[in-house]
């Protein structure tokens, strides 16, 4: 009897001792597992939730880009965001690199283009993943890839140089005066919709002054296509206004000349000494002269008086418009515009997002110490003995 109770004793410790060793073993398990699970979650939830800005511009500033990409990226990374820039010398090196940003699946594409026609089938695969492409300061054509615009209002920067010449002119009161001034015209690339506003909004202002006989071009230049020189290269300005020049205006001057870029400016600005044009001369006192961009070449005309005005564009105005964009198309936020109706890169209708441009002459030019583009010292130094 005694011995049946002592094995039934042992049978009884044995299997309560399996149970808990079972017990423990099954514990441990489940903890390694649990341990496993919380390291792996934030790795996989980071890398998920990383948003990657790619930002594709040129190596050199031209008339659509500063040259400066630390602001815009500066402020895509205060928001968080891992910023990739690419800059290219020209539009295949600049394909490569969009492709190259596309297979990185990045979360969103900035583009400056070197050459917008030539970056247009690069973007293919932005559509197919649904990347979020924004198009900065220059339009890209033919393609629906292109989620976004940002610029300037180029509209309303030709309404404010038709404006000036108007008023440099006295054109309202021109025709009961009985004078007739003669006008030409320099116009860059034909396919860029911003020199096609630029040059609806300037003849918003001077048609009238060519229907009344006030404004003539001996040239016969006023339409669009006929004004576009599809350059924006000093050399070509130059070449074109000696033809001009040469041709139409022999011992008559010129009165006004009416360009879109100060680039352009830089080379008008040759042919006009080389045919012996000058401030106060009588034979060929130098014309009204517009531009844009506010370059130091300009600034420099500007204050010696040889350019009336020059249009000044702040590219960061630019920048936080596309930080403002990607935030709210990120988070899944309706995105805010300015304009949905203008901008067809024959495509589509891009939505835009227009920044303003501020008039630049000799009555204003020290606003360029405020916008931060240039130092007093600077300014300073563009002062020039008069030619």
């Amino acid at each position: 009897m005694r011995q049946r109770a002592l094995a039934f004793m042992l049978a009884m410790l044995v299997a309560v001792t399996g149970t808990a060793c079972a017990g423990t073993d099954k514990t441990q398990e489940e903890e390694k597992t649990a341990e496993a699970d919380t390291e792996e979650v934030p790795e996989e939830s980071e890398e998920k939730n990383e948003v990657v800005i790619g930002v594709c511009t040129p190596k050199q500033p031209t008339d659509t880009w500063s040259g400066d990409v630390g602001n815009l990226k500066a402020g895509l990374e205060e928001e968080g965001w891992t910023v990739k820039v690419k800059e290219a010398g020209d539009g295949a090196e600049q394909a490569a690199q969009i492709q190259e940003l596309a297979d990185q699946e990045v979360s969103a594409l900035i583009l400056a283009p070197v050459e917008p026609e030539a970056v247009s089938e690069a973007l293919a695969d932005y559509e197919e993943k649904e990347i979020p492409v924004i198009s900065y300061s220059r339009l890209v054509p033919n393609t629906d890839a292109v989620n976004y615009y940002v610029g300037f209002d180029s509209e309303a920067a030709g309404q404010e140089t038709g404006k000036y010449i108007e008023s440099a002119k006295d054109l309202e009161n021109a025709k009961d005066a009985g004078k007739i001034y003669t006008i030409e015209f320099l116009l860059g690339d034909s396919e860029d919709l911003d020199t096609q506003f630029f040059y609806e909004g300037l003849m918003e202002v001077l048609k009238p002054y060519f229907e009344e006989g006030v404004l003539q071009s001996k040239s016969g230049r006023t339409e669009f296509m006929d004004l576009c020189l599809n350059s924006y290269q000093a050399q070509d300005s130059k070449a074109k206004t000696s033809e001009i020049l040469s041709q139409f205006y022999g011992e008559k001057a010129l009165d006004i000349v009416c360009v879109e870029t100060d680039q352009m400016v830089d080379g008008v600005e040759e042919a006009l000494v080389e045919s012996s044009y000058a401030l106060h001369s009588s034979e060929h006192p130098w014309p009204v002269l517009t531009g844009q961009d506010a370059s130091e070449s300009a600034i420099r005309r500007v204050l010696s008086g040889q350019q009336g005005i020059t249009v000044s564009r702040e590219y960061e105005l630019l920048d936080e418009s596309c930080v403002d964009i990607l935030k709210d198309k990120l988070s899944g936020e309706k995105v805010k515009v300015n304009t949905s109706r203008k901008y067809d890169n024959g495509s589509r209708i891009v939505p835009a997002q227009l920044s303003d441009v501020q008039l630049i002459d000799l009555d204003n030019y020290k606003i360029l110490m405020d916008m931060g583009i240039y130092t007093e010292e600077e300014l300073e130094g563009m002062k020039t003995v008069e030619k």
